[in-house]
């Protein structure tokens, strides 16, 4: 296994060494579902503070610095929705661009596709033949609603519907 330098800088959030395949050091992509985004106080490796947005994942994936613009307009395009309340639950494809500039200098950052990632998932609707039976699953607590994202893909509004609270409506 193969070790890059930057996992001894800062390993809270995603960078270069994230993007590195840990057996050949090839540059790889990471795809991750958006749990939330917060501003949170981030100290850069020369000691200065800011306030800036942090992008969530589900767990392998480490949070993301939203400092870049650019990224935000990917994530918009991709997702086809500019509200960050509407990018919650959905998946995204992350690279690493060693052309990403700070100033002058090319420092190398990570950058978001401006698409989805691909999926070989079936999306559930109301209208699938399962889609009763995991509703019940869910409100029974025999299944979560993470449990049924690796088997299908979830729109926001499907994940509503499947929501053990929607059962008293």
């Amino acid at each position: 296994m193969k070790t890059h330098w930057r996992k001894f800088i800062n390993d809270k959030y995603l960078n270069e060494s994230d993007f590195s395949h840990p057996e050949t050091g090839e540059m790889i992509t990471v795809i991750g579902t958006i749990t939330k985004i917060e501003t949170e106080k981030v100290t850069n490796p020369s000691g200065k503070s800011d306030e800036l947005p942090i992008l969530y994942f589900n767990k392998p994936v480490k949070p993301l610095v939203l400092s870049a613009k650019v990224n935000f307009k990917n994530i918009e395009s991709a997702l086809k929705t500019a509200f960050v309340e509407d990018w919650i639950g959905q998946r995204i494809e992350l690279f690493y661009d060693p052309n990403v500039k700070f100033g002058s200098q090319r420092v190398g950052g990570v950058r978001v596709k401006p698409r989805a990632p691909k999926t070989n998932l079936p999306t559930l609707t109301t209208d699938h033949a399962h889609f009763q039976s995991i509703k019940q699953a869910i409100s029974d607590g025999a299944r979560t609603i993470s449990q049924i994202e690796k088997k299908f893909v979830l729109t926001n509004e499907i994940k509503e519907l499947l929501k053990p609270s929607n059962d008293a409506k």
